[in-house]
């Protein structure tokens, strides 16, 4: 038997001795070494009876059933009246140790009918079961540990998302305050001129009309603001089927205004309507993260002409929508890395670090798309690639 063969013989997850008629042993496989103790140096050209105590009746059964197998050229199962002899009883003391019960399935394979060698093969039931009932046990217990920490790591998620949401706090304050001033201003304004109005005579029905129309748009249009604060920190439930651009337009309507009185330009084009699944509120999120980061470069720098152009382009089953401002860019240092968590270029206490990373975590896990940088022309270009539904 060559190198290779011997290899196979002893990797085989079941005992294999190879013997002539006579019972010498010829080859003791190492499954047979682990589990007797007996090793294969020891066992080699020794009478199997030598090794394992056998009586005379069970080493004439064993030969009976080996000259029988090399007549007939099959190979031969062990029948149940003679199948225990060679393991269950001389053998039950070597296997004790693995097993208290012992299921054997023998069979004897004719190898050479001339020198009426056979090659003897115990697979041990008990221990495939043992085997099958282990793998099936540690199958439930992987499966429970899977949910288990799928579940924690959505809780973890959710938590980080809500972190990221706090953390455009200050963005969002600044936002409203923006949004509310004028219409505040404008509103006060109305109320100074009621006295005057007042003595002058002027105050009549037509007056009364407009002063209640105007002070009401006022009133509703910081609701609608109220409104979208509330709805963008909501904690999201419910996936649902909804606009990419209505999403954008109610993230533009948070920041326009203070946009504006930074003299930063928004361009969005985006005249038609692509919709997709998931949670629009984290959508939002993502945008506000990218419309926030945008600002900030913008502000670093103080350009003179200070953009943000926002394109949603069909691209086949995927809407592609893309920002970009005229900050200058990203350094080739740090580009690769702005999607690392708590990676930040602020300065300590502006920057948190887990913005641009949960958009990521966002548009790639939650939403199934992509999201890249780049430089670009005139500043850095973050590009969004998301599946569009299909009903």
């Amino acid at each position: 038997m060559n190198s290779y063969e011997k290899l196979i013989l002893d990797s085989v997850d079941s005992g294999i001795v190879i013997l002539d008629e006579e019972l010498t042993v010829f080859e003791w496989n190492g499954w047979l070494e682990m589990v007797t103790g007996v090793s294969k140096k020891e066992a080699m050209l020794k009478k199997l009876y030598e090794i394992v105590h056998l009586e005379e009746e069970k080493r004439t059964a064993l030969k009976r059933n080996i000259k029988a197998s090399l007549r007939l050229n099959i190979m031969t199962f062990m029948p149940p009246s003679t199948h225990g002899y060679l393991i269950k009883a001389e053998l039950k003391n070597l296997f004790s140790s693995f097993y208290k019960t012992m299921q054997q399935e023998v069979k004897i394979i004719p190898l050479d009918i001339e020198k009426k060698i056979v090659s003897v093969h115990i697979n041990d039931q008990t221990a495939v079961m043992e085997s099958r009932k282990m793998l099936e046990i540690y199958n439930q217990n992987l499966e429970a540990k899977i949910i288990e920490e799928t579940a924690k790591r959505v809780d973890t998620e959710r938590a980080l998302i809500q972190q990221s949401k706090m953390a455009l706090m200050g963005d969002m304050i600044g936002a409203i305050a923006h949004q509310w001033r004028q219409p505040l201003n404008a509103l006060g304004l109305y109320v100074q001129d009621v006295p005057q109005a007042y003595k002058a005579g002027e105050i009549n029905n037509q007056y009364i009309d407009k002063f209640k129309t105007e002070a009401m748009n006022i009133v509703q249009s910081m609701s609608r603001t109220i409104d979208d604060f509330r709805n963008f920190f909501a904690p999201n439930k419910v996936k649902q089927t909804f606009c990419v651009e209505d999403a954008l337009q109610d993230t533009l309507r948070i920041v326009s205004i203070q946009m504006n009185n930074y003299f930063i330009d928004i361009n969005f084009e985006g005249n038609e309507r692509h919709y997709i699944t998931g949670y629009k509120n984290e959508l939002e999120q993502v945008f506000l993260n990218l419309l926030s980061n945008a600002k900030d470069a913008l502000l670093e720098k103080k350009h003179a002409n200070m953009f943000i152009s926002i394109k949603t382009i069909e691209n086949g089953n995927n809407i592609e929508i893309v920002f970009e401002d005229s900050a200058g860019g990203i350094s080739d240092g740090i580009i690769e890395r702005v999607f690392e968590p708590y990676f930040t270029t602020k300065e300590q206490g502006k920057g948190t670090g887990i913005g641009l990373y949960m958009s990521k975590e966002i548009i790639e896990r939650h939403l199934h798309g992509k999201i890249s940088v780049s430089n670009g022309e005139h500043g850095a270009v973050f590009l969004i690639e998301l599946p569009i539904f299909s009903k």
